[in-house]
């Protein structure tokens, strides 16, 4: 057996088992599924972001388009910017009203403001 099929191995036993544990004495409703039962920290929520935006769109669609476009691609980081930007204040606010209301979408975050009389 080659050593790099068993260290493999290993690891995915190892991740199995770390998976079965952290299920044990879990409530599992619709809110722990959808948003973790609002139990992530604010650094863990600012890797996943970083995650999404410096991987995904940056290396692969970001590229692609600089070349195809040219000088169009500084919409890029002006769009990083201003989405940073305008979370630092919005996200805190809708995360308060979306957990004083049990939201766990953004469909229902609108649904509940748009039956509210607040939009639309």
């Amino acid at each position: 057996m080659n050593i790099s099929l068993l260290i493999i191995a290993i690891f995915l036993v190892l991740a199995l088992y770390l998976g079965i544990k952290a299920r044990k004495g879990k409530d599992m409703d619709m809110e722990q599924f959808a948003v973790g039962g609002r139990g992530f920290g604010t650094f863990f929520i600012f890797l996943l972001i970083a995650g999404e935006i410096y991987t995904t769109f940056t290396f692969l669609g970001g590229s692609g388009w600089a070349y195809s476009k040219g000088a169009a691609a500084y919409y890029v980081p002006a769009y990083i910017f201003l989405a940073y930007v305008l979370s630092y204040w919005l996200v805190p606010k809708i995360w308060r009203y979306s957990k004083r209301h049990s939201i766990i979408s953004q469909p229902e975050f609108l649904h509940l403001n748009i039956k509210a009389g607040r939009w639309g």
